[in-house]
């Protein structure tokens, strides 16, 4: 009866990875949406809370419009280093607006630390948060929420916000300890800059220059402050800057002027001592004109005694390697003769070889033939010598020129040689003077400038619109926070859901069981439901106390007792072993009612071998001192024994069906289950018995199963619906197949179909009863009960 496991699952258009079942995240929706609707409630009550208490924050924004030049009286940029025609100019003006420093300015100019709507307010977003909590009566998580967004404000303000270290560490960097005050005013700008923003306009030369306070006026007040202080500290930047340069260039100028009168001074001097007379602005014009001259045609010279030479030597190579090549020169292919003798050639040649054709090797006429053919190339060979021998000759005349050449720039060389060199001398001083001359002058004119512009700057930007007080609030914005808390909320409700039946491992329907756990399912048992107003029903469910009205739970336990009928014919399954995983998974109930539906159509004796926890006897309302399974495999070792009818109960209710109780709980029942007593009383009360109903203890709880599995016919398994894990149930069922324990099938326990139904749960477990009417039909009841009457006849 074991299925073997099947772990297909339908296959997509695009294969198993892209198959999406829509129906199951719908199922999953509709399973979860109270937890779903209740999360997202929450959340966004939360958000309409804190949105209307939270303090409402105004912004005001002033624009300011950086100029990229600006109208300067006279042209000294230079002492500025100002360009305003690139990117880098604006950005860094952008973080001028940005800096500290203009932060404390502004502080100080408006007396911020004095204004109680500067220093009393608090950020926004952990006093809300703080007072939601405090209101929900969650004061501790109030606090914790107020510091944790301490510490996120705190992490993310590290680049702005200058902490205050101790003395012994600033000591140790080589840094002075920051003051009470100096911290004090740290605190003040870090808010200071926290409620600020400064925003580029793109493509254009404005800056919004924005401020957030709870008083609006104050926010306007604040952002027109600045922008102006803005501009004022440019001009003073630049005032200041304007004097340190006409200092600087003062020291400057006297350095230059005597720098300049001691070049002029040694130049004078240096012409009186070498008597230079300067003719038309040049020293020795003469022989400088000689040098060039003889450096012009040397270099002419020289080049044709590189061609030549060349030459030469390509002649020269081949006549010692190849001389049959030498005609192939382009010199003296150029010779007009050796023209002309190819052409001698070349025509006997072609008499020669028309006459070979025609005659043989010793006719005359090829023998005057090849004659005239040795005469005509030993012309052309002498030829050739002649025009290399003339190749010859222009090299060597080529050499006597460079040579002569060489001579005479040597001595012209020699002649102008000392006048050079002082002429050089000469130039020197003269670059000297005139390089510390225009030095002077630049210096002088700039100090003229810097003189004349003082006082004068004009200002690099101005306000084009200022900030006026807000009427709108711009924080909180109630409607998007809202919206998204209900958003987020969704969402993160659906996410859960979707996560929790994911890791839900528990038995959610009945197609996992054959599937997972490659066991049949022999059907299910509904949930019976004691009532809103009712007590609480007695545990395990009693058949002869059990209020049916729909009648599904007794259909349910009529299905499980016609698939043990009909599942072995030939051999009916008389010892029928009922166990589960865990306690709590009605085991004790399936038993019990089982055996009473057994027990209407044949004879039937239901044993409690669970004797940890014995509950068949409380089932059927049996006195707790009547002798049991316990006693009697206890009595084997006593003189007097007792025996099975000592121990059974006969006739429960109107039925066939006898119990054995487990009657006094021993210290060792593992022990007395493996005796061979309790063999022997099976085999006994086969005899009596049509079927034998074995409620046995649970198997990851204890092995007593496993001992009682071996020796039965049947084991059904119960597994209780959306609770117990199937990687437990499957390894409880591998620890009955290890011990060769015939497992019959898994029934399902405790399902609650209403429940299932409410969100499309499996179909089989809402349609398995009702589908049909069998609840409300007794001609179909009656038809079922004689078919299994039949079957077990059979």
């Amino acid at each position: 009866m074991n299925t073997p496991v099947d772990d297909s699952r339908p296959q997509g258009l695009f294969g198993d990875e892209l198959n999406i079942d829509i129906q199951h995240y719908i199922r999953t929706l509709r399973k979860y949406k109270w937890q779903i609707i209740g999360l997202t409630a929450l959340i966004t009550g939360l958000a309409v809370f804190y949105a209307m208490t939270a303090t409402p924050i105004y912004r005001a924004t002033a624009t300011l419009l950086i100029e990229s030049k600006k109208a300067n009286i006279v042209s000294i940029e230079e002492i500025y280093g100002f360009d305003g025609a690139n990117e880098e100019y604006y950005q860094t003006q952008f973080e001028l607006l940005k800096s500290r420093a203009l932060a404390e300015k502004v502080i100080t100019r408006l007396d911020l630390a004095n204004n109680p709507d500067f220093v009393g307010e608090e950020s926004d977003g952990p006093s809300g948060l703080s007072s939601v909590l405090t209101s929900l009566g969650l004061s501790g998580a109030a606090e914790s929420a107020g510091s944790l967004a301490n510490g996120v404000i705190s992490a993310d303000t590290t680049t702005t916000e200058q902490v205050a270290m101790p003395a012994s560490a600033a000591e140790a960097f080589g840094m002075t300890a920051l003051t009470e005050e100096e911290q004090e005013t740290q605190k003040l700008v870090d808010k200071f800059m926290r409620s600020m923003s400064i925003e580029p306009v793109r493509r254009t030369q404005l800056v919004k220059i924005s401020f957030e306070s709870p008083n609006p006026v104050l926010a306007a007040t604040v952002a027109n402050t600045i922008g102006d202080t803005y501009i004022e500290s440019y001009l003073d930047a630049k005032m200041e800057m304007t004097q340190k340069a006409a200092e600087w260039l003062s020291d400057r100028l006297g350095g230059l002027q005597m720098k300049l009168d001691e070049s002029e001074q040694k130049l004078i001097a240096f012409r009186e001592e070498n008597q230079l007379i300067d003719v038309n602005g040049s020293v020795g014009r003469l022989n400088e004109q000689q040098v060039t001259i003889a450096t012009t045609e040397l270099s002419a010279a020289q080049r044709e005694l590189a061609e030549a030479e060349g030459l030469y030597r390509e002649v020269t190579r081949l006549r010692e390697n190849s001389p049959e090549l030498l005609d192939t020169i382009p010199a003296v292919q150029r010779d007009p003769l050796v023209q002309s003798f190819k052409l001698e050639m070349d025509k006997q040649q072609r008499e020669l070889d028309e006459l070979a054709n025609r005659y043989g090797a010793r006719h005359p006429k090829i023998v005057d033939a090849q004659s005239r053919m040795n005469v005509v190339t030993q012309s052309m060979n002498r030829q050739v010598d002649r025009v290399i021998a003339a190749i010859r000759n222009d090299y060597e005349v080529a050499s006597q020129k460079v040579s002569s050449l060489n001579r005479t720039l040597a001595s012209g060389k020699a002649e102008i040689q000392n006048i050079n060199k002082k002429k050089f001398e000469l130039a020197a001083l003269e670059r000297e003077v005139e390089a510390n001359r225009k030095l002077y002058d630049t210096f002088f004119n700039r100090i003229r400038e810097t003189s004349e512009t003082d006082g004068l700057e004009a200002a690099n930007a101005r306000v084009s619109d200022r900030a006026v007080p807000p009427s709108v609030a711009a924080k909180p914005k109630k409607s998007l926070i809202v919206a998204l808390a209900m958003i987020t909320g969704l969402i993160g409700s659906v996410l859960l859901a979707f996560l929790r039946e994911h890791m839900d491992d528990t038995v959610k329907g009945t197609d996992e069981i054959e599937s997972r756990l490659g066991t049949p399912l022999l059907g299910i048992i509904p949930l019976v439901k004691a009532g809103l107003l009712a007590r609480k029903r007695k545990i395990p469910l009693s058949p002869l106390t059990l209020e049916d009205k729909k009648g599904t739970f007794t259909e349910s336990i009529r299905t499980i007792r016609t698939s043990i009928c009909l599942d072995s014919m030939d051999r009916p399954h008389k010892r029928i072993v009922v166990t589960s995983s865990i306690p709590g998974e009605g085991k004790s109930t399936l038993s019990g009612n089982l055996a009473h539906s057994l027990a209407q159509l044949e004879s039937v004796v239901i044993i409690d071998a669970d004797m940890r926890r014995p509950t068949v006897g409380k089932t059927f309302e049996i006195d707790s001192k009547q002798k049991g399974l316990a006693d009697y495999l206890a009595s084997g070792a006593s003189s007097t024994p007792l025996k099975p009818s000592d121990c059974i109960v006969r006739k429960i209710g109107d039925s066939n069906l006898d119990v054995m109780p487990c009657g006094n709980m021993p210290e060792n029942p593992l022990e007395l289950l493996a005796t061979a007593r309790f063999s022997d009383l099976l085999s006994e009360l086969e005899q009596s018995y049509d079927r034998i109903v074995i409620d046995c203890a649970p198997t990851q709880a204890v092995s007593d199963a496993l001992v009682v599995g071996k020796q039965s016919d049947a084991v059904i398994f119960c597994v209780k619906s959306h609770d117990t894990s199937l990687n437990l149930v499957r390894r409880s069922l591998q620890r009955l197949r290890q011990v060769n324990a015939p497992v019959l099938g898994v029934a399902v326990t405790q399902v609650d179909v209403d429940k299932i139904s409410s969100y499309g749960g499996d179909y089989y477990y809402q349609g398995y009863y009702d589908y049909y009417g069998y609840s409300d039909n007794k001609e179909a009841k009656d038809a079922e009960k004689t078919a299994g009457k039949k079957a077990a006849e059979a």
